[in-house]
């Protein structure tokens, strides 16, 4: 085990680095490095090769161009940064920790119990139980899943695709912002900017001020209502899934 408290530790090539505990040094993992079971508690670790199973409880871990984190955990306080061409696969944010995914950066499988996930480049099947990812401008979500207290901000410029949006999860879908082929199952999804091809199973969609939701299927138990400046065309009312309680609401645009 190393300990980094002020200095640098360096990981060449074929090296390999375990248990490290970075408090308020640097850390640098080589290109053909390896760290693993690091403990970030300050200061910094800059990853061009692999670490996997670290934990960033305070400073941050940064994974750069054609570096790869696998399971890191970010706790409160703490800060993991993809870097452009960076790959974080999967990760963990609990409450008060931060993930910032950089434009052309990438983040697979996320779990989020807390803390936030602000996505300026690629962000793939993230779980959203608590909190928020955030789709910055430019920036992509796909498959997320979002749970109890989960929430999807897609900001002005950014995309979803494929949201599923479950019991207690919220999406917001900004003006600018786009959103394809969400499915909402007991949630609610908010549309400010442009929403297509959701199905709603139960749940609502809400059509806000200069929003538009285009070709929206509602299932049995579910709801649409549009405010009188957003707008809906091609929704279809469809009973994809039985229910003798199903109840259908489309409030007309002006």
């Amino acid at each position: 085990m190393d300990v980094v408290s002020g200095g640098t530790l360096v990981v060449l090539s074929g090296g390999t680095a375990l248990e490290t505990t970075v408090g308020g040094g640097l850390e640098i993992v080589s290109s053909g490095g390896i760290d693993s079971g690091a403990q970030i508690f300050g200061g910094e670790q800059d990853v061009f090769g692999i670490a996997g199973g670290g934990t960033v409880f305070g400073g941050s871990q940064v994974i750069e161009g054609g570096g790869t984190a696998s399971n890191t955990t970010i706790a409160n306080g703490g800060t993991l940064v993809v870097s452009a061409g960076g790959l974080a696969d999967p990760t963990t944010i609990l409450g008060g920790g931060l993930e910032i995914i950089s434009a052309r950066g990438s983040d697979r499988g996320a779990l989020l119990s807390g803390g936030e996930q602000d996505v300026y480049g690629n962000a793939g099947g993230a779980t959203i139980f608590a909190d928020s990812q955030v789709i910055e401008s430019g920036a992509a979500g796909a498959t997320p899943l979002l749970r109890g207290g989960g929430t999807l901000d897609v900001l002005s410029g950014g995309s979803a695709n494929s949201a599923r949006i479950s019991a207690g999860g919220t999406e917001a879908v900004s003006a600018g912002a786009t959103d394809s082929g969400a499915r909402v199952s007991s949630g609610a999804q908010l549309v400010y900017g442009f929403a297509s091809r959701t199905i709603v199973f139960t749940g609502a969609q809400l059509v806000g001020p200069g929003g538009t939701a285009s070709g929206t299927t509602i299932s049995s138990g579910g709801t649409e209502i549009v405010n009188s400046a957003g707008m809906a065309s091609g929704t279809t009312i469809s009973r994809l899934r039985p229910s003798p309680a199903a109840v259908w609401l489309n409030s007309p645009a002006a």
